[in-house]
């Protein structure tokens, strides 16, 4: 009994390591929203930026559906028109949330810092530089995917064989808002997020619905910030 237990702690010191150090992996395909402002871009520098987010996202895509496969991933790639509402009203009501939750924040001087936003996304800056449309494409198309699968993916997965499936799931979800380095209020919008995409993934038996509340969630951001960026 007890070496069964120091055997399990000691493999959820490993996988935590492993969730600590992974999301460096895939955020590579970021690189290529580095902040280019200070520089004058010609279009073939340009053209080579978008050949490297795109070239490194087909990567690591592919090296992390191999991952998923290789722990013994079961959850599929579909998603039925139900699913697709669902998770569409999901990404929707949690921006809402966190937007609420933020304000409310905001108004009463809790936790709340000067430029935190709903995804704590160091790219939302960048959605006004002179990469703007790559950054929509990868903040809210590219790293959900990556994120999603990466995340209530493979180390959602990990845990699962360590622990059992409530704890796995309050593990994965903080280290994703662990990888993100948000502040508090933004930490605990997207610790929920976290948790409702991973229950999303579990009621349709798919990473899709969490793909797709995830993209939701992260186009609004992005639209928000450009509508203000015009305002």
């Amino acid at each position: 009994m007890v070496a069964r237990g120091l055997h399990r702690l000691g493999g959820l010191v490993y996988e935590s390591i492993f969730a600590l150090v992974f999301p460096l992996f895939i955020s590579l395909p970021v690189i290529a929203d580095m902040d280019w402002g200070k520089h004058d871009l010609n279009g073939l520098m340009v053209l080579s930026h978008w050949a490297a987010y795109l070239g490194l996202g087909v990567v690591v895509f592919l090296v992390l559906r191999w991952e998923y496969r290789r722990i013994g991933g079961t959850k599929g790639w579909m998603i039925s028109k139900r699913g697709l509402a669902w998770s569409l009203l999901a990404g929707i009501a949690l921006y809402g949330a966190a937007a609420l939750l933020l304000a409310v924040a905001k108004y009463a001087h809790i936790f709340y810092q000067p430029g935190d936003t709903g995804t704590a996304s160091s790219n939302v800056p960048l959605l006004r530089g002179p990469l703007g449309v790559l950054t929509v494409v990868a903040s809210s198309i590219g790293s959900p995917i990556l994120e999603e699968l990466g995340f209530r993916g493979i180390i959602l997965t990990k845990f699962e064989r360590l622990t059992n499936r409530p704890i796995a799931a309050i593990l994965a979800a903080l280290f994703f808002v662990i990888a993100h380095l948000p502040g508090i209020i933004a930490g605990l919008s997207m610790f929920i997020f976290a948790l409702v995409n991973t229950w999303l993934d579990r009621r349709y038996d798919s990473l899709v619905p969490g793909m797709v509340s995830h993209i939701t969630y992260n186009v609004i951001v992005s639209l928000s910030v450009l509508a203000t960026a015009v305002l």
